[in-house]
């Protein structure tokens, strides 16, 4: 039947280029180890062996979907044209448009150094309309640096402000770069990073 062909087909095609990443793999293993760049112990080869592991999920992905084109369609040029489509698709164009879709999907940031430069110079301004710049000190020692004091408490306030400004910038852009790995996921070649 069909179905065991194309079984066939999938199982010798995923052994055939298993031993070829198995043996590739084995031999810059070697290499690095006999070199002493690499220390061979248990966390590296649990690490090779859920590399192989993916690596494997990965290869059987576009395998099943060259496998399934194949099957569908009866034209060799319009599988291979359908096939190159899907790949550019899922490694081309969708890790590409996911700073797109992130940005469109996430509310905006905006222009983070004017917010802060409005926010500096309106203390600035409310300051200078209270009268509260730093005095020579003689003067500022009469009264015990209370005006300074109340301009160092307003420099703290700006200060809060704009690390409040820094910390939504920061967790806007926090948001929109799990947007665009959540897109990136879509594609096969990003899903195991």
């Amino acid at each position: 039947p069909r179905a065991h062909y194309l079984l066939g087909k999938y199982l010798g095609h995923l052994v055939t280029l298993a031993v070829a990443a198995a043996t590739g793999i084995l031999l810059s293993l070697a290499i690095l180890a006999l070199n002493g760049v690499l220390e061979m112990n248990a966390r590296t080869a649990a690490s090779t062996v859920l590399f192989f592991a993916a690596m494997l999920l990965y290869l059987s992905v576009f395998l099943l979907i060259g496998l399934g084109v194949s099957a569908w369609v009866k034209n060799s040029a319009t599988s291979l044209v359908l096939l190159l489509t899907t790949w550019t698709c899922l490694v081309v164009v969708v890790p590409q448009s996911s700073y797109l879709v992130a940005m469109l999907t996430t509310e905006p940031i905006g222009p983070y150094q004017d917010r802060v430069d409005a926010v500096r110079n309106d203390f600035f301004s409310a300051m200078e309309r209270e009268g509260l710049q730093p005095r020579p000190v003689e003067l500022a020692r009469s009264d015990d640096y209370a005006l300074e004091k109340r301009y160092a408490a307003r420099l703290r306030e700006m200060g809060e402000e704009t690390d409040r400004l820094q910390a939504d910038v920061i967790a806007k852009r926090i948001g929109q770069f799990e947007v665009a790995q959540r897109v990136n996921l879509l594609s096969p070649g990003f899903a195991f990073q």
